[in-house]
């Protein structure tokens, strides 16, 4: 966020382009390979098969190599073309093979247990990365192209830090590795992608103060996702294991025990987060993003459904191939859904930013809730009415604290307010 307020809403509008194309390409595979590390090193643990495991990790390392030779010259070519300048290309780069390395690496670290080593290779690349932009911060006359270059420089050097010792020889890799990494890809870009696919969209329809606005909210609101990246972090390895184990019951259990307990706090943070976003986002971003707050109260909807649903979608990802297409099938409904929802807001001239962060919202959801319901099929199991119960406190609870900042605290707020709390209580009893 000290890009934002580096550059300020219409400058920041070109960095967060970048900055979003630079995930994409980290989402396009070597996420989804850091996530085939993860399921098939813990099913061959699960079923003592170490030598299976290291072969798993040295065959997507040479294909995580292959990709980032590919995509190099490509990003540098479309980069120059839509005339960004050399400093933005470089930083594109940058941005995109320290997103990459540290996706992979990411799966490497989870795969094998090293949590305490992610821990602190995350935490030192969040302080180099800042102390690289309050370092240019204080000068006046710094554009994207520089901004993207110091920050990507940061993300790099991380990556680097990430990347895994080499593997003892030995094993066989499964013949459905390299399946399951385009099947997870292919669902990604229509998930995590989704996000992306909303900083651009806004730089196309809005002019730069208003798509500056949107990217920063959308940004802000991908810090809120991480308690859906702890929650993953902790539960995907897990249910691995005990989907090589063939403990369909320790999955169902497990799944059950984890949903109820972020359903008992999310309502609680969420309600605290929109409370505090009048006030967090000026201090945060500042004054010149104020307009952010509508958007990113609907955005933290959105992380919060998306990490609800967590355990469900590590149920699915850990299961056979025809699950995770699924899944990716279920992505891109939701991301279909949000579309329309933009197309008609666009039609109408209605909403604004609000209406692309509004079918942002809506597309998560459906991907949320189709989720909950494969798994439950998967696991035999009925959490789908809870789900349906707890959906709805959130939305209302958001739609309270959006008719809160237009009207004030009025009779239609504390109504749905009250009602979201029922919904939220009667959840916690099915």
């Amino acid at each position: 966020m000290s890009a934002a307020r580096v550059l300020g809403p219409a400058g920041y509008a070109d960095f967060g382009v970048a900055l979003a194309v630079s995930v994409l390409v980290a989402i396009v595979w070597p996420a989804s390979a850091g996530s085939a590390v993860v399921k098939y090193v813990r099913i061959a643990w699960g079923g003592d098969r170490p030598a299976d495991a290291s072969a798993v990790l040295r065959h997507l390392l040479g294909r995580l190599v292959r990709f980032l030779a590919v995509v190099t010259p490509l990003l540098w070519a479309g980069s120059l073309l839509v005339s960004s300048g050399a400093a933005l290309a470089w930083g594109l780069l940058l941005m995109s093979w320290g997103y990459s390395l540290q996706t992979f690496g990411r799966g490497v670290h989870l795969a094998t247990g090293q949590l305490l080593r992610e821990f602190v290779l995350q935490a030192t690349c969040g302080v180099l990365a800042l102390s690289a932009l309050a370092i240019i911060e204080l000068r006046d006359d710094v554009g994207p192209g520089v901004v993207a270059l110091v920050y990507g420089g940061a993300m790099s050097l991380c990556g680097l830090l990430t990347w895994p010792r080499s593997a003892p020889a030995g094993g066989a890799a499964p013949p459905g590795v390299d399946r399951f990494v385009w099947l997870a890809a292919v669902g990604s870009l229509a998930s995590a992608g989704f996000v992306q696919l909303l900083v651009v969209a806004g730089k196309l329809r809005f002019d730069d103060h208003e798509a500056g606005v949107l990217s920063a909210a959308a940004n802000l609101a991908s810090t809120l996702t991480l308690a859906s990246a702890a929650t993953s972090m902790a539960l995907y390895p897990r249910v691995s294991q005990l989907v090589g184990r063939a403990d369909d019951a320790g999955v169902r259990r497990l799944r059950r025990s984890v949903f109820r307990q972020l359903v008992r706090y999310l309502f609680w943070a969420l309600a605290a987060f929109l409370v505090l976003a009048p006030t967090l986002v000026p201090l945060v971003l500042g004054e010149a993003y104020r307009e952010a707050v509508e958007p990113l109260s609907v955005m933290a909807l959105a992380a919060v459904t998306t990490t609800v649903a967590a355990p469900s979608v590590a149920v699915m990802t850990s299961g056979p191939n025809r699950s995770v297409a699924r899944m990716s099938g279920a992505a891109w409904l939701g991301m279909a859904v949000g579309v329309a929802v933009w197309g008609l807001a666009w039609l109408g001239d209605l909403g604004g930013i609000g209406g692309v962060a509004s079918g942002f919202a809506l597309g998560t959801a459906v991907t949320a809730t189709a989720a909950i319901a494969w798994a439950d099929r998967v696991t035999a199991d009925r959490l789908l009415p809870t789900w349906l119960l707890v959906l709805a406190a959130l939305a209302l609870l958001t739609s309270a604290q959006a008719l809160a900042g237009r009207v004030g605290w009025g009779a239609p707020a504390y109504v749905l307010l009250a009602v979201s709390m029922g919904a939220w209580a009667i959840s916690r009893r099915c």
